[in-house]
């Protein structure tokens, strides 16, 4: 009787062991083989704002890290079709509800765009409250880089040129005398002609006074 309830006890033990084991095991599996979640990042070029229609951006380059630095994809944008609607876009495979960081290269993007908003953090996931046709996505948009003003004419701005004027007159039309250049005749000399006039006239002067009194003698 007592060898008997043994190995009744050692039966119920080994079929509660394995039950717990099984179902540990068949939990595990399922958890292993959730899948995650495709990640549909969309690139769209905006070259009149982002409020009006933006074509789509092939060609440009997606990293997707975590938070703490680690990578957890990268792809380039192609040319798609989702839900009839074409875009600039490519998937990654990424965790379901992790939290990423999503980042798309500004030096792939065509001359003269730059991103509105670069990096974004996400949760991977469908939408909240989304029960069908839904897809976890992030969508970048793009617009045009502001352009310089272009400087002023500086000939616009420039002095009008002041008229010319005539020889020997002032800006008012007053006659003023011309500059002594050395020619011309002495009467148009001024004061010049006159010292060495009188000058001439005082030797004149003594050479008949003296000789007039050598003849008086």
């Amino acid at each position: 009787m007592g060898r008997l309830l043994v190995v009744v006890r050692t039966l119920v033990a080994t079929v509660v062991v394995g039950g717990l084991v099984a179902a540990f095991g068949a939990g595990a599996a399922a958890q292993d083989s959730q899948p995650g979640v495709e990640l549909l990042v969309s690139v769209g070029l905006c070259p009149d704002g982002p409020e009006a229609p933006c074509e789509p951006a092939v060609g440009v380059a997606i990293l997707v890290t975590m938070p703490g630095g680690g990578e957890a994809g990268r792809c380039t944008t192609e040319a798609l079709t989702v839900q009839t609607e074409e875009i600039g876009g490519c998937y990654i495979g990424v965790p379901r509800g992790a939290e990423l960081v999503v980042t798309e290269d500004p030096t792939t993007l065509p001359a003269g765009y730059v991103p509105l908003e670069n990096p974004k953090t996400i949760i991977a996931g469908p939408p909240p409250g989304c029960v069908a046709d839904c897809i976890a996505g992030v969508r970048f948009l793009n617009v045009l880089e502001a352009q310089p003003t272009a400087s002023p004419n500086p000939q616009a701005t420039a002095a009008p040129p002041q008229p010319t004027q005539a020889p020997g007159t002032t800006t008012g039309g007053t006659a003023r005398a011309l500059p002594n250049t050395g020619t011309g005749s002495m009467a148009g000399e001024g004061s010049d002609f006159l010292p060495i006039a009188a000058s001439l006239l005082a030797l004149v002067g003594g050479a008949a006074y003296g000789l007039r009194r050598r003849v008086v003698r």
